[in-house]
């Protein structure tokens, strides 16, 4: 592997190692997603559906009756 490719790997927020979110798991905003979406920031919902080779997650927040395009690194795992 050359510097490039460690460059683009680095890069690449799919290559990390943290667990994904699944369909169904329940979220909160992480910091990040509070900070870019303050009218957001107090709501939890649950991940509708994650899009395969993408950092966008879909989402329905609790008492909307509408799905949200989310980046995954703007939610959060809610504790229980």
């Amino acid at each position: 592997m050359n510097l490039s490719d460690q460059s683009i790997r680095e890069s690449d927020p799919l290559a990390d190692t943290e667990q994904k979110p699944q369909a169904g798991d329940r979220f909160r905003l992480s910091a990040l997603g509070a900070a870019r979406c303050p009218g957001l920031a107090s709501k939890v919902g649950t991940v509708i559906n994650r899009r395969p080779d993408s950092s966008i997650v879909t989402v329905r927040f609790d008492g909307n009756r509408n799905s949200t395009s989310l980046h995954r690194e703007y939610i959060e795992p809610t504790e229980a």
